[in-house]
This record gives structure tokens, sequence and C-alpha cells, in this order.
């Protein structure tokens, strides 16, 4: 079993009037129940630098998290047995929304948690 896992999740969509753009990356860690926490870097998802609009990203993030604590609860998961560092986050100043950081925050989750259990969750 690794020592943790990663999971992306980045969602465009390009229709005329309708754009959305939002995503980020976690990364997983098994710890010992009750010591878990769930920590957010504001960071460019392309460099892994400090995003140049990290002021503007409280929202999503928000909701980043939300997505991610929901799909958990909605898959009996409990959060406290792992570390979770959300990060790489893309945004445009238009096209970004909160509905795609929480779908983006579920899909993220799923994704490295079948990684970590190295199986599909369906």
């Amino acid at each position: 079993m690794p020592n943790y896992s990663i999971g992306s999740a980045y969602l465009i969509r390009q229709s005329a009037g309708g754009e959305s753009l939002g995503g980020l990356t976690l990364k997983l860690r098994r710890c010992q129940p009750g010591d878990g926490e769930i920590n957010v870097e504001l960071t460019d998802w392309m460099s892994g630098e400090p995003h140049p609009d990290a002021a503007e990203l409280g929202e999503f993030a928000d909701a980043g998290l939300d997505g991610i604590r929901s799909f958990a609860s909605d898959n009996d998961i409990d959060l406290s047995g792992l570390n979770i560092l959300v990060h790489r986050f893309v945004y445009h100043p238009v096209d970004s929304n909160p509905r795609v950081y929480r779908q983006a925050g579920r899909s993220a989750l799923r994704s490295a948690l079948e990684a970590m259990a190295m199986r599909d969750l369906s």
C-alpha cells in the first residue's frame, strides 16, 4: 500500500454562455483515527507556487472542501483517519464557480481513495 495517494479533478466546460472552469488536487495519507486533518494550500495548478489569485480562491476552496466532506458522508468514509492536503487550484475570474469546485472535491477524493485501495469504489 502506498504511503500516500493523489487524486485530482479539473472540470472544463466550453459551451457558449455556459463556460465553467475549476479544479484541485488532493493528497491523502493515512493516520491514526482521530488525528486526521484537512489542510488547504492555495497553490497554482501548473507551477505549484502560491496562486496569484489566492485572495479570490477562498469561496472556491470552501466549496471544494464541502465536496470532499459530502462525498465522505454519502459513502460512510471516516475522514478522521486521513490527513488531506488540498492544493493546485485552477481558477478563472469569470468562468470559475463554487459548483465546479464542489464536484472537483468529490471527484478528487474518490480518485485518491480508489488509488489508495487499489480498487474501484463502485
